[in-house]
C-alpha cells in the first residue's frame, strides 16, 4: 500500500511539474475563428496577391474547421492572408461628443525568446510547394496619428518579420503536423507594407500576423488548422529543483 502512494504521489508530482515546465499562451493564432473578423477585435480578416478569398473561410465541416489552399499556380508569384491583432482605444470625437473615434491601437507585447511558432497542417495529394510562410508585423516607434481617426493607420513604423517552413519532409499521409519555428529568428525582415520601416529587429509590439506563400512556382495543397504564436516560460525555479535540473539553492535569495 506504502508503495502504491508513493507511485501515486510521484506520477501527480511529475504531472504538476511538467504542467509548470510546458504552460503555454496563445498569443494570436490565424484560423477559421477570426476569419474572415476577427471576433476579439471585430477587424475584418484579407487576403492578397493569389490567394483566394474566404466567404467566410474554406472549411471542412462544423466540427472540425480547416483552411483550405489549392492553388494550382501563381500568376503573380505572391499572395497570402492574414488578420490584425491589436485592440482599438476610443475616445469622443471632439466635433461631436455624441459620437466616438479611434485614437490609437495597442498591440501584443511579449518575449521573442519565449515565443514559437506552430503551424499545423496537412499536406494534399496535390502538393508540390516545398515551403510555405508566415509573417508577423512588429510595430516600432509612434503608434499613434492623432487625428485619423477611425479606420486610419495608427502607427507609422514598423517591419515585418518572415518565417518559413520546410513542407518537403511532412508525410502525405492525411494527418495534420506541427511544424515549429522560434519566434526571434526570422528567415529575414523588411518594413512593413504602407508604413516607414521600424527598427529590424524582432521586439514585438506584434499587430498582424499573416500566412504566405513560400515556393511560389508549384502547386500548393494544404489544409491548415492554425498559424500560431505561443508563448512558453521558462521552468520556474521549483520545477527545475523537481526536474532534478537545478539544485535546491536556486529557490534561496540573498
Amino acid at each position: 500500500m506504502r508503495c502504491t502512494a508513493k507511485v501515486l504521489f510521484a506520477a501527480a508530482l511529475l504531472a504538476m511539474v511538467v504542467s509548470t515546465a510546458k504552460a503555454q499562451t496563445i498569443v494570436a493564432s490565424l484560423d477559421t475563428t477570426n476569419l474572415p473578423t476577427n471576433a476579439t477585435n471585430g477587424f475584418g480578416g484579407f487576403t492578397f496577391g493569389d490567394f483566394p478569398n474566404f466567404v467566410p473561410a474554406i472549411i471542412s465541416s462544423p466540427t472540425d474547421p480547416f483552411l483550405t489552399l489549392d492553388i494550382p499556380m501563381f500568376t503573380n508569384g505572391f499572395g497570402g492572408m492574414g488578420v490584425d491583432f491589436v485592440t482599438s482605444v476610443e475616445a469622443p470625437d471632439p466635433n461631436d461628443p455624441n459620437e466616438t473615434i479611434e485614437v490609437n491601437q495597442l498591440t501584443q507585447n511579449f518575449d521573442p525568446s519565449l515565443a514559437t511558432w506552430e503551424f499545423r497542417l496537412r499536406i494534399g495529394d496535390n502538393n508540390s510547394a516545398t515551403s510555405i510562410r508566415t509573417t508577423m508585423v512588429d510595430v516600432d516607434g509612434p503608434e499613434q496619428d492623432s487625428g485619423l481617426g477611425e479606420g486610419g493607420v495608427l502607427f507609422m513604423q514598423g517591419d515585418e518579420h518572415v518565417y518559413e517552413f520546410d513542407l518537403t519532409g511532412v508525410p502525405v499521409d492525411g494527418n495534420f503536423h506541427t511544424l515549429t519555428a522560434a519566434v526571434d529568428s526570422p528567415l529575414f525582415s523588411q518594413g512593413a507594407f504602407g508604413v516607414s520601416a521600424g527598427n529590424g529587429i524582432v521586439d514585438p509590439g506584434l499587430k498582424q500576423i499573416q500566412i504566405q506563400a513560400g515556393d511560389t512556382t508549384n502547386y500548393l495543397d494544404v489544409e491548415i488548422e492554425f498559424a500560431r504564436i505561443v508563448l512558453v516560460p521558462e521552468p520556474t525555479a521549483m520545477a527545475l529543483v523537481l526536474l532534478g535540473i537545478a539544485p535546491l539553492g536556486v529557490l534561496r535569495r540573498r
